[in-house]
């Protein structure tokens, strides 16, 4: 059976704050790491990209410092699986599509929409287009019925584009620090049943 796949979390706009689940998921699961972008209040998708590149790039000596394998290099897998949030999901598609090798699933949590001025600030717009093809992996997206950054019609036409699992949730707000959702056991059940596809 093949090892647990290194999670990489992708926030949005102004990063996760502590009480972000994306934060709770990576201070309790080694496996799991937040890409570290240089400048989270102004996102430019070039530098956003390279970043999550290089980190992805960086995962089989990280593994191993963070589990303590010194077993010359060996590690659980080389798969890898990209949790994004929020403007991060239009960074995880976007990074996808060209990437040399794709992450085996992707998980895509109340993406914003970067097309939408009704929906999202000026700021974002270097995203736009979202693009809408098709993923190279099995993914999920997960949107709230009242989540002011897009509204579910339009999550639920990224899924079809993408082709992925469509997870229609309640008012949940923009599933983040301030919906009250803690650790978000539903989230991670999603993302487990992923990862259990792809195993």
């Amino acid at each position: 059976m093949a090892g647990t796949p290194d999670i990489f979390l992708l926030p949005g706009l102004g990063g996760s704050g502590r009480d972000h689940w994306q934060a709770i998921w990576a201070d309790r699961d080694p496996a799991v790491r937040i890409v570290e972008q240089l400048d989270w209040d102004r996102p430019d998708p070039v530098a956003w990209q390279a970043r999550l590149t290089a980190t992805v790039g960086q995962r089989g000596d990280q593994r191993g410092d963070r589990r303590g394998d010194r077993r010359g290099g060996q590690r659980g897998s080389d798969r890898f699986v990209l949790v994004a949030h929020s403007l991060g999901c239009a960074l995880a598609v976007r990074w996808a599509l060209c990437a040399e090798i794709p992450p085996a699933a992707m998980m895509l949590v109340a993406p914003a929409d970067v097309d939408s001025a009704d929906h999202t600030p000026e700021v974002v717009r270097g995203f736009a287009p979202m693009p809408m093809e098709k993923l190279p992996c099995l993914s999920a997206v997960v949107a709230s019925a009242d989540d002011p950054y897009i509204d579910q019609d339009r999550a639920a036409a990224f899924a079809w584009a993408w082709g992925a699992v469509y997870h229609p949730l309640g008012k949940l707000g923009h599933l983040n620090g301030q919906s009250g959702i803690g650790a978000w056991a539903q989230g991670r059940a999603i993302l487990d049943d992923l990862i259990a596809a792809v195993a």
